[in-house]
């Protein structure tokens, strides 16, 4: 999971490991599909091409999106990103990565949080007007994805930057860390309808 973000392997380093677990595979007669995960930006076609399964992290909390705007343009920058390398073709394409901070900050994407910038505010409020919309949204245009996540991680408290306002890495669950469902938090109805 974003070997490419992290800087950890070059696209060509990543096709090879790729290209050389289909190739073991096969020899042993084992038709798996095959997919890596990275942020959606970070795909190209040639990494298509390698696997059965495009899995693009899309977080519009960290392009400083409003929750108000954030399912649409998840959605718009999916299709033009990463929906388009698997078009005509018999490739599956999911978003690997899509959720919400239930606090911690807020974060203005490319630019610096300063007066006049509203940006993505991490808050259950915000989680829940994002999720609603996208939730919804996804499941009447069948896009495949994963919620990002099921509970709160304390390990990631290392990657929170405090003296700058970032305090997210570690609240991104529906749930806390026992298991129960966060308060105020509000899972998607949506007309009652669910995944087929």
């Amino acid at each position: 999971n974003e070997a490419l973000y992290r800087e950890d392997l070059t696209e060509t380093e990543l096709a090879k490991i790729l290209t050389d677990v289909k190739s073991n595979l096969t020899a042993l007669n084992i038709d798996l599909p095959l997919a890596t995960s990275d942020l959606g930006d970070a795909w190209t076609p040639t990494l298509a091409s390698e696997v059965d399964v495009v899995m693009s992290n899309i977080h519009p909390f960290f392009a400083g999106k409003t929750s108000d705007i954030a399912a649409d343009w998840t959605w718009s920058f999916w299709k033009t990103h990463n929906a388009i390398l698997t078009a005509n073709t018999n490739k599956k394409n999911i978003i690997s990565e899509v959720g919400w901070p239930s606090e911690g900050g807020k974060h203005c994407g490319e630019v610096n949080c300063t007066a006049g910038i509203t940006g993505a505010v991490a808050g259950i409020d915000e989680m829940n007007e994002f999720m609603d919309t996208f939730v919804c949204q996804s499941l009447a245009n069948g896009t495949e994805f994963f919620w990002f996540e099921a509970f709160d991680e304390p390990w990631k408290k290392g990657f929170n930057e405090p003296e700058i306002g970032k305090n997210w890495e570690d609240k991104w669950g529906l749930m806390d860390l026992a298991r129960d469902l966060k308060p105020g938090v509000k899972i998607p109805d949506c007309g009652g309808k669910t995944v087929s």
